[in-house]
């Protein structure tokens, strides 16, 4: 009789330990109905494209500094998540805060196709030497057609590339990179990877540049990059770590622009 009850000890001790024993990642994605995530593409464009392609899907907001959306695989239909809020660049936008969009969004599922095991996270560029009251009509004065990021910024690219590396701990994935063909976007890229220790090649995504009206097709939008685009094949570093920041690869892309953004980074990462 000892020796059952003491095998039947064991037997429970094993099984729990082995429930336990379950990760994170796996605890988290079960509570969340997510699948199970091997790929995170974390792109980076311009707070007109997101507007205009969630205006078009349902409704929309502008988006702060360095907002970011995800978009993961739900029974075949793309389901939306805000997972960072951003910083506005001055009083007085009409942005969507996390909770108000994710109040909004959590409950609907879109027609846009996704792999499964993939999550596309479409973020905005953080803050240019162009954003803020007053700044855009000299900055076109001075004829600068692709401002850089100022020292904010730089500040609010560092700090999401904080979030988004203890972000990223809860899946075990591997990440790539996207961006516009415009400067400050992939300045927001090569500094988040700086902070994340990841240095790889960002993509340039066609048909994701600005855009000064959702009425423009993305498809023939004509907005023109910096001067050296056309044979930037690298980015140098933004910060004076060595160790940390690396010069950034630039992978450049000709595709069909497709009806939206998501739809054309799957034709760049399939």
């Amino acid at each position: 009789m000892t020796k059952i009850l003491i095998c039947s000890i064991i037997l429970f001790y094993i099984l729990y330990s082995t429930r336990k024993s379950k990760t994170k990642k796996q605890r988290i994605q079960r509570f969340t109905n997510e699948p199970i995530i091997n790929n995170i593409i974390l792109v980076c464009t311009h707070g007109n494209v997101m507007k205009c392609f969630f205006s078009k899907l349902y409704t929309s907001k502008g988006f702060k500094n360095c907002a970011a959306v995800a978009c993961i695989n739900i029974n075949n239909m793309c389901r939306f998540k805000m997972i960072y809020e951003g910083e506005d660049h001055y009083n007085g936008n009409n942005n969507w805060s996390l909770n108000e969009f994710n109040t909004i969004y959590n409950d609907k599922l879109f027609d846009i196709a996704i792999p499964k095991n993939k999550m596309i996270i479409i973020m905005r560029h953080a803050k240019g030497t162009h954003n803020g009251p007053n700044v855009m009509h000299s900055i076109k004065n001075k004829n600068i057609i692709d401002p850089e990021l100022d020292e904010i910024g730089y500040a609010q690219a560092e700090k999401f590339g904080k979030f988004f590396n203890k972000y990223i701990q809860k899946y075990n994935s591997d990440i790539n990179f996207g961006s516009s063909n415009l400067i400050r976007t992939q300045m927001t890229i090569s500094i988040i990877q700086s902070i994340i220790g990841l240095n790889k090649p960002v993509n340039i995504i066609p048909c994701i540049e600005e855009i000064v009206s959702c009425n423009i097709d993305i498809k023939v939008n004509t907005n023109k990059p910096s001067a050296d685009f056309h044979t930037r094949s690298s980015l140098k570093p933004f910060c004076n770590d060595t160790n940390k920041c690396k010069e950034m690869k630039i992978i450049k892309h000709n595709i069909t622009c497709g009806n939206n953004i998501i739809e054309n980074i799957n034709k760049i990462f399939n």
